[in-house]
């Protein structure tokens, strides 16, 4: 007995010793296959980002590219996640970082690999005008009944930054895509809501994208100071509660205030071509020596007056509100620009004239264009665009919207009033080089485990 008790304190330490052996070992493959897994996570978070860039080939990337998070399975069973993201490096190499996690049921992580990858890109250094861009929605729609057809014809790149909807009557030449980032035009000098640039505003306190006259309040007098300061348009001294500060001061301030006193351009209250409220134009209603009028109203325009007067004329033509050009027409010589806090409608018969030379428009709201015409510019609006030649008449009621031929990579030759921030594009973006050894100018995949 004695003996078989001194035999059983002998062999319980060994068999524990073998034991955590035994589980020392399984442990340290699980770790690696872990390890291994997380490595599998990165690359497939790097295939994917790289599928990604690829199909943007020939044309515009923004970088950085958002980061995106995926759970990767294999059989229907979650192996783990990954988290991949991409950014220039400098003009010409961009790089790819993956991260892939392996974690419990709890959700600790087991082990984690990351994958940096780079590559070079190629990409044109031409700045173009947008020919037509919606930062909301984009709908295009032509029109047929009986076998009649009206076309709606667009040089692309054509993009919204939501849906992007067109019928069998539209025909695009180039790229056209919704979902896309159209950068946001602001008249914001400097920080938002400082409409002056002084450095000194009121705070947007529950971020509704205004600053009230309650909120500069709350901030104390020397906010109440800068609030009445800010708040240059539709300024109401009587009751300053029913004041706000928003885009349209900064809109206001930016035209009769910086750019007007910048360039002399006589837009500012009480100057020559400064209007206070609605205005009518007709041709002949602007001089050729006037480069930019301004209104605080509407802007209704029947026809243009560039047609019909000798030599090139650029105007450029401002409303609060909203525009209404009847038929956009002028000479191949001529330019005309119109921003509109609000709206621009457009509509016109495609057989009695069209834009020869150059239309840009910014509306801050919507464009709106029915019917027929011929454009020759970039068009981007801060909503939504709505293009539809409404009745089937070949030839006459046909909508044509054809790129700028401005150079937009020389600001000299951009239009005078252009709001700041106007969205260019670069096109033409490709990778290069990424089967190329390094010795050759190319980047093979770079491994780092963490």
């Amino acid at each position: 007995m004695v003996l078989a008790i001194v035999f059983i304190m002998v062999l319980t330490p060994l068999v524990w010793v073998l034991i955590n052996i035994g589980m020392s070992e399984t442990v340290g493959s699980s770790k690696n296959v872990d390890i291994l897994r997380a490595y599998y996570l990165a690359a497939s978070g790097a295939e994917w980002m790289y599928a990604r860039l690829k199909t943007m080939e020939t044309k515009t990337v923004t970088w950085p590219q958002a980061t995106q998070t995926g759970d990767v399975t294999i059989n229907g069973v979650r192996v783990g996640t990954y988290t991949v993201s991409a950014d220039a490096l400098s003009s010409n190499i961009f790089a790819i970082v993956s991260e892939g996690r392996v974690t419990d049921a709890a959700g600790t992580v087991l082990s984690r690999a990351s994958l940096h990858v780079k590559y070079r890109f190629t990409s044109s250094s031409d700045l173009v005008g947008l020919p037509l861009g919606a930062s909301g929605d984009m709908q295009l729609y032509g029109s047929s009944i009986f076998g009649f057809k009206s076309w709606v014809r667009v040089e692309g790149p054509v993009w919204a930054g939501g849906g992007f909807d067109i019928n069998d009557y539209v025909k695009i030449t180039g790229e056209a895509a919704g979902n896309q980032t159209i950068p946001q035009v602001s008249f914001w000098l400097g920080a938002r809501f400082d409409t002056n640039n002084d450095s000194v505003y009121a705070a947007d306190l529950n971020s509704d994208g205004i600053v009230t006259w309650a909120e500069a309040e709350a901030q104390g007098t020397a906010y109440e100071e800068a609030f009445n300061n800010d708040d240059i348009y539709n300024h109401d001294g009587v009751n300053p509660a029913t004041n706000v500060i928003d885009n349209n001061d900064a809109m206001y301030y930016y035209y009769t205030t910086y750019l007007n006193n910048l360039m002399g351009l006589q837009i500012g209250p009480g100057e020559a071509n400064y209007y206070s409220g609605d205005l009518a134009l007709y041709p002949g209603s602007v001089s050729d020596s006037v480069q930019v009028i301004f209104a605080t109203g509407n802007i209704d325009i029947t026809l243009n007056d560039q047609d019909w007067a000798d030599g090139a004329m650029d105007h450029t033509i401002i409303a609060m509100n909203d525009i209404t050009i009847v038929q956009p027409t002028n000479g191949q010589d001529d330019r005309l620009t119109l921003v509109a806090g609000g709206d621009v409608y457009t509509g016109g018969v495609r057989a009695f004239g069209g834009v020869r030379g150059e239309l840009i428009i910014y509306a801050a709201d919507d464009f709106i264009a029915y019917y027929g015409g011929r454009i020759n510019g970039s068009i981007l609006a801060g909503d939504d665009v709505i293009v539809d030649t409404v009745l089937p008449i070949p030839g006459l009621l046909n909508r044509d919207i054809n790129r700028s031929q401005i150079d937009w990579s020389d600001p000299d030759e951009w239009p005078v009033g252009l709001p700041p921030g106007y969205c260019r594009v670069s096109t033409n973006f490709s990778i290069s080089g990424e089967h190329t050894p390094q010795e050759f100018g190319g980047y093979p995949p770079v491994w780092h485990r963490h």
